[in-house]
């Protein structure tokens, strides 16, 4: 039955209003259009309409080309048939052949699934490579298009400075690639000197190793001869000094620190006496040494 109007007694009979304004009893306070607000005659560009639900991005999964046969032998790989293909009996006959079908389907929406990825990749990369290729001529159209007559005639005119200012910008490009390219050389240039120093320097340990090498321990009579010649045996030890048998044994005091620093202060006489071991040679028998390895190109012991 439908609902009578408030205060009537029948459907028909409605309550009609004196006034010539529209009723606004039926829009509330709340709606935006409570308030009669002028429109433009000219209506609004409608909105662009919200696409719900749009296509993922295809993974990379490197599909082969779908149209290559290659790609046949891919799926029938991906999606192997079943080796069983024997009819199930039994009373799970019915659950076996629900099972297989539920497998024939997964096989088929796989394959099904991939040979489209594969559809959406190879289109992909056909419309990004015709719209590269058509930037690339709009682009290259435009910059080797001549100046418009307009252009020409309104162009203000620059003095010869301004002209220079902006030829030395367009020459900053070539100067930073020749700046770069030198910089690369010296680079490379200082690695090459590194190289040639470290070869030097295991050329001159290879003839150290090599000058020293005859006073290498290497049988047992030599460690033998080596430990009696350093510290004797148990009849005749080695004496510091002939004073005692360690080395704090030895007398005098140890140098204070004016002797360490002038080293040659009283040791000028044996200026020639390149045969003591090296911590007890003064700093000017270390020049003459270092003179003496440097003229004759090797090592001296």
């Amino acid at each position: 039955m439908p609902r009578l109007a408030p205060n009537s007694i029948c459907s028909r009979c409605t309550a009609r209003s004196f006034s010539t304004t529209p009723s606004r009893s039926a829009i509330s306070p709340e709606s935006p259009n409570f308030v009669d607000v002028p429109r433009s005659k000219q209506d609004p560009k409608p909105p662009k309409p919200v696409v719900k639900g749009v296509l993922p991005v295809p993974k990379r999964i490197d599909l082969p080309d779908y149209t290559a046969a290659s790609f046949v032998e891919f799926l029938d790989k991906t999606t192997p048939k079943p080796l069983d293909r024997s009819r199930p009996h039994g009373p799970d006959a019915d659950r076996l052949a629900w099972k297989r079908r539920m497998a024939a389907s997964r096989r088929r929406n796989l394959a099904q699934g991939l040979q489209e990825l594969a559809i959406r990749e190879e289109g992909t990369k056909i419309t990004a490579q015709f719209r590269a290729e058509r930037k690339n001529y709009e682009h290259e159209t435009l910059s080797n298009m001549p100046e418009r007559r307009d252009q020409a005639l309104t162009t203000p005119s620059l003095a010869n400075s301004v002209r220079q200012v902006l030829a030395n910008k367009n020459r900053k490009t070539e100067f930073d690639s020749v700046k770069k390219k030198q910089i690369s050389n010296r680079k490379e240039q200082k690695y090459a000197n590194v190289q040639e120093r470290k070869e030097q320097e295991r050329k001159d340990q290879l003839h150290t190793l090599y000058t020293h090498a005859r006073h290498f321990i290497t049988t047992e009579e030599a460690l033998d001869d080596a430990l009696e010649k350093t510290f004797g045996t148990d009849e005749n030890p080695v004496r510091w000094q002939g004073r005692g048998l360690s080395v704090w044994a030895l007398g005098g005091q140890p140098p204070n620190v004016q002797e360490m620093l002038n080293p040659d202060k009283n040791q000028r006489k044996n200026v020639f006496n390149l045969g003591k071991p090296e911590d007890q040679k003064t700093q000017y028998q270390q020049r003459m040494k270092q003179i003496a390895e440097t003229l004759t190109g090797g090592r001296m012991v």
